[in-house]
């Protein structure tokens, strides 16, 4: 045995052509291990209906990063460059809301702190899921707590039945948005599929105990007649066809999908409500409201192209442009215009580059230890964003920073 100190660093030293060990070799605290565990389980249990002022998943996600204090090295060992972008539009949103004239202070105020904790999470859940095993257990407590949910739905328990005048009925359970709540639910599915088909080591059992939760998870989602969720399920299945390392695997990915789109259509068409409001829009292009409201949103835009109307006062402005829906403000119902009417193209800048960022690692880790399934899981949130402005959502930051970690990955041999 070599034993000389030359020797020995050899031996340390990575093989040619080998990638370098990565992350390095350090373990998770277990604290910052299960708070983080915790937060993404309670993503799906957020209860509208409470009586403090902060969502329950907005604690957890606190919880999560005083507990990264303990193992700062580890927690916020990197500062990726799209957390720098999402903090220049923080920057540029409290700007706007200052040349805005200060307007809704204390609504802003609020905006304001869910978003800096959503850019927090960012930065430090990309630093934590850099370890595979805390990745892995991720994807497993958001796909265990999907299905609890929608066990939770499909039993009746705290479950509220709303009627459409097109006919038929949406549920929802613990008086949770149904479009929210098809979004996280569609990213249960998409970590359950991952975890059994879009990683690079999966195992037989993942792909046979999957099955059976993702059919009732996918029963729940169209239970809640979201549209926008739906398709977005739909989207993020098809993202996940284009992983695999060999011929044989994608072949295999492929049918696995077929069937889960098979099924996703067939569930939807068997509720009448769902049915109903695809063929409403379909045939009348009626997509309850959005077909007004993108078009005023715009003109907002070019109004104020620049800095925007500023946050909060978007809304309400959008609100009193459209005096037929009876509120005093209306949210944007997408994404992008959200930013644009709030921030303008000073705030759509850098939120657009540090969205980039975040998909070009996702498509980037299709080669590594993750596989696909960060891709397909960003494709199904940003998807869903399109009908949808979920920008303080969890859900979106947390998909944020699985992309980013997974695309620091070492490239799997094939």
């Amino acid at each position: 045995m070599l034993t000389s100190p030359a020797a020995a660093a050899l031996t340390r030293a990575p093989l040619a052509g080998r990638p370098r060990t990565h992350p390095p070799l350090r373990v998770v605290h277990p604290v910052v291990r299960w708070a983080f565990y915790l937060f993404v389980f309670s993503l799906p249990f957020e209860y509208p209906k409470r009586t403090i002022p902060w969502e329950v998943t907005t604690l957890t996600c606190a919880a999560f990063l005083l507990a990264a204090l303990l193992q700062p090295r580890t927690s916020f060992a990197r500062l990726p460059w799209a957390v720098r972008w999402f903090g220049v539009y923080l920057y540029v949103l409290l700007g706007a809301f200052v040349v805005d004239g200060g307007h809704y202070g204390d609504q802003v105020q609020k905006l304001f702190t869910l978003l800096l904790e959503a850019v927090l999470l960012l930065w430090a859940a990309s630093n934590v899921l850099d370890y595979e095993d805390v990745a892995r257990g991720a994807l497993v407590s958001l796909g265990v707590a999907s299905a609890l949910r929608a066990a939770i739905q499909l039993a009746g328990i705290g479950t509220e039945r709303i009627v459409e005048w097109t006919g038929g009925v949406r549920i929802t359970a613990l008086g949770q948005n149904e479009n929210h709540a098809a979004m996280i639910l569609s990213g249960g599915i998409i970590a359950l599929l991952g975890l059994a088909y879009g990683r690079a080591h999966s195992t037989r059992w993942a792909r046979a105990l999957a099955w059976p939760v993702v059919g009732a998870i996918a029963i729940a989602i169209v239970q809640g007649g979201s549209r926008g969720g739906v398709l977005a399920l739909g989207a993020g299945l098809l993202a996940l066809t284009l992983g695999g390392a060999s011929v044989a695997t994608r072949l295999r990915n492929a049918a696995a999908v077929l069937v889960a789109l098979g099924f996703l259509i067939w569930v939807s068409y068997q509720f009448v409500g769902t049915r109903n409001r695809f063929l409403q829009t379909a045939e009348t292009g009626f997509m309850a409201g959005r077909e007004r409201i993108y078009p005023t949103a715009l003109r907002m835009v070019l109004e104020h192209p620049l800095t925007g109307w500023g946050p909060l006062t978007n809304m309400y402005e959008l609100g009193n442009r459209l005096p037929e829906q009876h509120v005093p403000r209306r949210d944007t119902h997408n994404l992008a215009l959200e930013v644009l009417t709030s921030t303008g193209l000073l705030g759509m800048v850098p939120f657009a580059l540090g969205t980039w960022l975040c998909l070009r690692a996702a498509w980037r880790a299709r080669r590594g230890v993750e596989g696909i399934t960060p891709f397909a899981l960003l494709i199904a949130v940003l998807v869903v964003n399109m009908s949808g402005n979920w920008i303080a959502t969890p859900l979106l930051w947390l998909t944020f920073a699985y992309a980013l970690a997974s695309g620091r990955q070492p490239t799997v041999a094939t």
